[in-house]
């Protein structure tokens, strides 16, 4: 059966639906326990999709998917799927995936980092109104093999924790950018692909693995290379929430 796109709004309301509920924690731990460690040291495989690939319709584990999210493009509605995080390792972390398989390896195009911006300022704006007014939502591209990333099909997870966790990247060549104070939801679309564009034009390494990191004022670039690739001293690689201390 397949299952209809919706907007944004009811994709927020069951996000804090499941927020708030005391059995989130249920939930979003059954996929796979929550655990301190960093992703697992085995090589991703991007040339073709997972068996299973829990992003896609027809393999979700039970109890993740949340919505199909349209885009505002025509021809481009329900694109992206919206799942509780298949391999949690914060109590609340959300992941936005291609609809169908593309390999996290790409790099990240403009429309891609507007749904996942808005999605987030969306999902910020809903958790401090439902009282967590010192909780604040980052989120992560973790772009080839060097970057500590757990899936190979694209995707940008979503951790919503409290703000004084949040730490500054603290890799050589990291590149941090504010971003404008005027981007809202309200936002027409043209102006925020527009600013995404130009930040990936200007900043992005235009070959290599690296974390694309986002809150909704600050954009941060780290370059990784077999140097920095693997920082948890033997237990796996880091990828861009243990970077800012998600994890």
């Amino acid at each position: 059966m397949s299952l209809p796109p919706v907007p944004y709004s009811s994709i927020i309301s069951t996000l804090i639906e499941t927020y708030s509920s005391s059995l989130a924690s249920q939930a979003i731990a059954a996929p796979s326990p929550l655990s301190s460690a960093s992703p697992a040291s085995e090589e991703l495989n991007f040339s073709s999709p997972p068996s299973p690939d829990c992003l896609v319709e027809g393999s979700f584990l039970p109890g993740t998917f949340i919505s199909k999210l349209e885009s505002d493009e025509t021809g481009g509605e329900g694109l992206y799927n919206v799942v509780l995080d298949p391999k949690p390792r914060t109590p609340y972390s959300f992941v936005l995936a291609t609809k169908d398989f593309h390999p996290q390896s790409d790099p990240i195009r403009a429309p891609f980092l507007v749904h996942s911006y808005r999605l987030l300022l969306l999902l910020e704006t809903a958790v401090r109104k439902n009282g967590k007014g010192n909780e604040k939502v980052v989120a992560s591209y973790d772009c080839g093999e060097k970057a500590g990333g757990v899936e190979a099909h694209k995707n940008v997870r979503l951790f919503v924790i409290p703000d004084e966790d949040l730490k500054t990247p603290d890799l050589p060549n990291t590149i941090t950018q504010s971003l404008p104070s005027s981007l809202s939801i309200e936002t027409p679309t043209q102006e925020l692909s527009s600013v995404f564009a130009k930040l990936l034009v200007d900043f992005m390494p235009k070959e290599g693995s690296y974390n694309l990191i986002f809150t909704a004022r600050q954009f941060f670039v780290v370059p990784r290379s077999d140097e920095t690739g693997d920082l948890g001293k033997g237990e796996g690689k880091v990828d861009g929430g243990r970077l800012l201390g998600v994890l």
